[in-house]
């Protein structure tokens, strides 16, 4: 068996052959003299123990896809099944889902080639091939990040109320978009010709893969940031009550987190691409690719699972902490059947008008005792859907006394339809 040793493949030497050889057509035989005895350079590391380090990383890349297809299965149920539309967004995440099954589906072939095994301890030809598709795998990986990114930009714009969100978010969205275009294509013809990468000589004849890498990961470091900026613009606008609105900013900027899987696979790969031990070295950084698209996967689900989650808890009624006034939820079906003109968006699933509220001033004392009178319905009505629930509580008599405490608003409002059920009646 031919073994490599701790030698230097990228940065020859006068006498080596590396300087005689066309690198196009040259082999390890050209690299090897007979009195190598089968190591370069004459040179044979001690053995080590590969087993737990392959088994680790390899369990890790699989457990991290198994969530995020948990993830998967529950976004695309819930906006295919409950909902019943389809999105820009939901197009984007499907495919970076496909990307994350190919890149799960190079792990096994890289691990029976050596991938997590020291290079001395693995053969020359599967060392070379393990290669070739660690480059494979990175290919898949710049497609799936784009594309996460692609699907969260997509889902602020459909979110988005103002034209001027709307536009900045279509210039980020096209400048994210062409980025996952040209990463993808660079890293495809990375070595001129592309079989460079798979030769005894790399990276003689490649572009500066680690400068590459250094850019792409300050470009996804800074777009991770405006990603989990962006949505406070955005849910600030929507007609919801403050503890929503801070309950949604903090689920759309969860995925601020895969800025740390960013860095620590940038910090794997460059230590894997400037070391001989490659094999041994890009277990990790396989290992970090896997599960940043992965926890990318997960982000991308979380909004898009409250008509899910609804299904299964039932919220308490919340009132502003103001006094005077009182938050009303109003049932999704209700404003349905009975508010005039519906505007809906490319979606079909957003619904734009407005209605006149008559709000009611009250006193403390008097809006403790249509809290418990609200509690009590709820236990009485068990109504639910995956809207807002309706209080129909009677006004009390003070607030039926003409002229006294009574404003008339008009209220604009936004409402998202789901598939819900009709409220039973008591």
């Amino acid at each position: 068996m031919v073994s490599i040793s701790a030698i230097d493949l990228s940065t020859p030497v006068a006498d080596s052959p590396v300087n005689k050889v066309d690198p196009t057509t040259l082999t390890v035989d050209d690299l090897v003299k007979p009195s190598d005895q089968g190591a370069l350079a004459g040179l044979q590391p001690p053995k080590h123990e590969d087993a737990p380090r392959m088994s680790a990383m390899e369990a890790g890349c699989y457990v991290s896809f198994g969530v995020a297809m948990v993830f998967v299965a529950m976004r695309v149920y819930t906006r295919y099944f409950l909902i019943g539309t389809f999105g820009k967004d939901d197009f984007f995440f499907i495919f970076a889902a496909f990307m994350s099954l190919a890149i799960v589906v190079t792990v096994p072939m890289m691990w029976r080639l050596g991938i997590g095994k020291h290079v001395e301890n693995i053969p020359i030809d599967h060392f070379l091939e393990s290669r070739k598709l660690a480059w494979i795998s990175q290919i898949f990986y710049f497609a799936a990040v784009g594309s996460i990114k692609c699907s969260i930009i997509a889902l602020y714009h459909r979110l988005a109320s103002l034209p001027r969100q709307r536009v900045i978010l279509q210039w980020i969205g096209a400048v994210v978009f062409m980025h996952t275009i040209c990463s993808v294509i660079v890293t495809a013809l990375m070595c001129n010709p592309v079989e460079l990468i798979w030769k005894p000589t790399f990276p003689l004849g490649c572009i500066k893969i680690v400068d590459f890498n250094y850019f792409n990961a300050g470009f996804h470091i800074v777009t991770d940031m405006m990603l989990a900026i962006l949505p406070i613009p955005v849910l600030k606008d929507l007609q919801v009550s403050k503890r929503k609105k801070k309950g949604l900013i903090v689920v759309f900027s969860v995925g601020a987190l895969t800025i740390f899987c960013t860095i620590a696979r940038q910090i794997t790969n460059a230590i894997s691409l400037n070391n001989l031990d490659f094999s041994w070295y890009w277990a990790p950084a396989e290992l970090c690719t896997c599960i940043e698209v992965n926890m990318g996967l997960v982000c991308a689900a979380i909004p898009a699972l409250r008509p899910l989650f609804r299904q299964h808890v039932v919220e308490e009624p919340s009132y502003d902490p103001e006094p005077g006034r009182f938050s009303k939820r109003i049932s999704a079906m209700s404003a349905k059947n009975a508010l005039t003109p519906h505007v809906y968006d490319e979606a079909g699933n957003i619904t734009h008008g407005y209605t006149t509220t008559v709000i009611f001033a009250v006193s403390m004392e008097e809006r403790k005792r249509e809290r418990r009178e609200r509690q009590r319905s709820m236990a009485l009505m068990n109504t639910w859907n995956d809207s807002q629930e309706l209080l129909n509580v009677p006004p009390s008599p003070a607030q039926l006394s003409p002229g006294i405490g009574e404003v008339v608003k008009n209220v604009e409002y936004t409402v998202e339809y789901t598939d819900a059920t009709p409220a039973r009646e008591s």
